[in-house]
């Protein structure tokens, strides 16, 4: 008797627990999952054990305790890895994906994905296959390959609307959406995003709504309709705030930021900048607590930009040498080319121009790379493309002809000239100083990278000390 009350009592918990995570109501989920998966190891329930940690995980990942996630799903791909193959072990693996995903290690992320769909593909689950090469589209855009990544997605929607799938199609859409952003063709993504918020409506998953309306907001941005973009990210932050979604509410704060440096560039910029880095610097703890790598590298970004704007050069050297040590941990080829664009910017202010041109060539050399990843993509898309960096490209080519580099600033305005991008796959060549100079700064960020993938807070002494090494190596002036 005593053993079918204990059993009755754990069917009860679990009901309870799965009921809870149906309704999104993670707090109470959490709790009641873990007593569940207490009790499933003790009973040696496998079946409910897997169940319990796939859910558990879910839960961790939506509230952005990432680390915790991980964990859970690396438990359960333990068991799953002594069994026959199977949908749930397919779904371990694409869990695992999200999982180093969110971290920022998108090149871990890319093997497990592509585990996935291999997975799908061998158990013929053509909904599961799709999902993951979707999951493999938004993977190989955060890497910068945004032809294989465009592709890949089109595939995924393509397949789903032959299964007539309308649930997985909504965030396919946020993703296409999310490849025309970094292409530079904002209304393209607009048409996708909007569609995407439409289905999560109507299927009434507000959690996948927020994320994209997110991706709207950012859409009007880069259009310039900022009072549009206000509003989305208003929605999406009493959505995000509502669920406890801390890693989303770290992102719509950061969005928040992007708005008021936009708006900062048609007037009022002391009250718009000043108002962009208390946003993004808002962002930060939160960002930092949930372990979102990429959020605390966009907030650093964006901070360092703000201040920038504001002459605090010193402060702003700091934040943009802290996102350059993640971005180097994301492999986020996009990012790291903006910050060593911000960091040359910076110097030349300081009249710093041999510095300054270092940064800029290395920041030229980081965007070719990319426009050779884009070079199979339609012609339009690549021009959209490289007008969204031609600013760059501007930038480094006249503070060349300060230096009296004739030769220099004529490659890098040719490169960006070329519309057919053939040059793509050329660089501009660094001279023996620069490689010196960039060789020291590039010591330090690789000791802050270690660091950081050691676990060490940001607030940490030893981080603080290599943070200010690594803006003391970009302020000392180039030999020669």
């Amino acid at each position: 008797m005593a053993q079918q009350a204990t059993s009755n009592n754990n069917d009860d918990t679990f009901a309870k627990a799965l009921a809870a995570f149906q309704k999104q109501d993670w707090k109470n989920a959490v709790p009641l999952l873990t007593e569940c998966l207490d009790q499933a190891i003790n009973s040696k329930n496998t079946s409910e054990e897997l169940t319990v940690l796939g859910a558990l995980a879910a839960v961790k990942r939506t509230l952005g305790d990432t680390a915790a996630a991980t964990q859970l799903d690396l438990q359960a791909k333990s068991i799953y890895d002594s069994q026959k193959a199977s949908t749930q072990s397919a779904m371990n693996l694409m869990s695992l994906s999200l999982d180093y995903g969110f971290m920022g290690q998108y090149s871990k992320a890319l093997d497990f994905t592509r585990l996935a769909v291999g997975a799908y593909k061998r158990l013929g689950d053509a909904t599961g296959e799709a999902t993951s090469l979707s999951q493999l589209g938004y993977v190989l855009n955060m890497l910068g390959q945004y032809d294989e990544a465009l592709d890949t997605e089109s595939r995924a929607l393509a397949k789903l609307q032959a299964l007539g799938d309308r649930t997985m199609q909504a965030p396919v859409d946020k993703n296409i959406a999310t490849i025309y952003l970094a292409l530079g063709q904002p209304e393209k993504a607009l048409d996708f995003a909007l569609q995407s918020v439409d289905k999560l409506k109507l299927l009434g998953m507000p959690g996948y709504v927020a994320t994209s309306l997110g991706i709207v907001g950012q859409c009007y941005t880069a259009l310039g309709k900022y009072q549009e973009a206000l509003e989305s990210y208003q929605q999406q932050l009493a959505i995000v705030r509502k669920s406890g979604d801390h890693a989303n509410e770290a992102r719509t704060i950061n969005s928040i930021g992007q708005i008021y440096l936009a708006m900062a560039k048609g007037g009022n910029s002391l009250e718009y900048d000043t108002q962009a880095y208390v946003y993004y610097e808002s962002a930060l703890p939160i960002a930092r607590e949930v372990g979102d790598k990429v959020t605390e590298q966009i907030s650093l970004e964006g901070a360092g930009v703000a201040r920038l704007a504001l002459d605090q050069y010193d402060k702003a050297l700091n934040l943009f040498v802290q996102a350059d040590a993640l971005e180097h941990i994301t492999g986020d080829l996009a990012s790291q080319a903006r910050t060593a664009s911000n960091i040359a910017s910076l110097l030349a202010k300081k009249n710093l121009n041999a510095n300054a041109a270092a940064f800029y060539k290395t920041s030229v050399n980081l965007l070719q790379k990319l426009r050779a990843n884009a070079i199979g993509l339609p012609a339009e898309t690549r021009t959209a493309y490289d007008k969204s960096i031609s600013g760059i490209y501007g930038d480094a080519a006249n503070l060349l002809l300060v230096l009296h580099r004739s030769d220099e600033s004529g490659q890098v305005s040719g490169f960006i000239a070329t519309a057919a991008q053939k040059d793509a796959s050329q660089y501009v060549e660094l001279t023996k100083s620069e490689h010196a100079f960039l060789d020291r700064y590039q010591a330090v960020i690789t000791t802050l990278v270690g660091l950081r993938n050691l676990g060490r807070a940001p607030s940490n002494n030893t981080i603080s000390q290599i943070v200010a090494e690594a803006a003391n190596a970009a302020l000392t002036k180039v030999d020669g």
